[in-house]
């Protein structure tokens, strides 16, 4: 396959579930809906900015029920599909991976079809997981990211809250005091990597720059305040990476425009470069 600057893509599509989709070891995406109104949800993400380099890297899918809900129901499913285009070309996808919960409908598929009740569903279960493998060979970057950062299972568990909780609060006096040229410093990693491994040009560099501080300086938008003792923090991309959220599964960074009832979120991954820094978002 000869694709110049390739982007891989992950197309998900989650209906009457709860579901955290994963790549590399890495949180990709959560649907976790807090209430029961909202059913499914379609959508497709770039996924180069979660692969550093050339090599195997996983997707997998952890289900659980809608809010309210104990069991999962027999209409519950994930879809995921692994397809890869060129930055320059408009056209299409190529398919490259498909992941999918077990369904009834499935029957229809088969030569020689048994009973609808036979086949596997996810009615009645906690929890369901998909795994799949696909082994890159012609990304053309090559990106430390947080590969050679420290390994946070070896850090003690209430440290990293605290000091998570404490990077947090920083945060939390830069978008109250909208201190954009410092937001845009913490941000100054993540918007990098997003420049080699999605191919930005200059122009489209600087308009990813602006689109971090665009909430940031809507005077609509005021931070969701929290306490230490409703925040959690899960760690990722095997030891290196730990994420900050809500103890109800809403990220740490989560801003409320009561006038235009909305509400956005600012997904950020945490490091330390080395023993003795502090954490950096990348």
């Amino acid at each position: 396959m000869n694709i110049a600057q390739p982007i891989y893509f992950l197309s998900i599509n989650i209906g009457n579930c709860n579901a955290e989709i994963w790549c590399n070891d890495i949180i990709l995406f959560e649907f976790k809906p807090l209430s029961t109104g909202n059913q499914g949800i379609a959508i497709t993400i770039p996924i180069n900015p979660l692969i550093l380099r050339q090599g195997e890297f996983e997707i997998r899918a952890e289900v659980t029920p809608p809010f309210r809900k104990e069991v999962l129901h027999k209409s519950s499913f994930v879809i995921l599909e692994l397809s890869i285009k060129s930055k320059l070309d408009s056209k299409v996808g190529t398919p490259l991976l498909k992941l999918k919960t077990p369904h009834p409908a499935d029957a229809i598929k088969m030569k020689n079809p048994v009973k609808i009740e036979h086949i596997k569903t996810l009615e009645n279960l906690n929890n369901y997981k998909l795994l799949g493998v696909y082994k890159d060979k012609i990304l053309p970057y090559k990106e430390t990211g947080w590969s050679k950062s420290v390994n946070l299972l070896e850090q003690n568990p209430q440290s990293l809250l605290i000091k998570g909780f404490e990077f947090f609060q920083n945060i939390e006096t830069i978008i109250n005091n909208k201190l954009v040229h410092q937001f845009l410093e913490l941000n100054e990693d993540k918007n990098k990597l997003l420049k080699e491994t999605l191919y930005l040009t200059n122009r489209q560099y600087q308009e990813c720059k602006a689109g971090d501080i665009t909430l940031l300086i809507d005077g609509g938008y005021k931070l969701v305040p929290i306490k230490f003792n409703d925040i959690e923090y899960i760690i990722m991309g095997r030891g290196r990476l730990v994420k900050l959220r809500r103890k109800n599964g809403l990220s740490l960074i989560l801003l409320n425009n009561p006038q235009k009832r909305s509400t956005a979120e600012f997904d950020i991954k945490l490091h330390k470069k080395t023993a003795t820094s502090g954490f950096s978002i990348i």
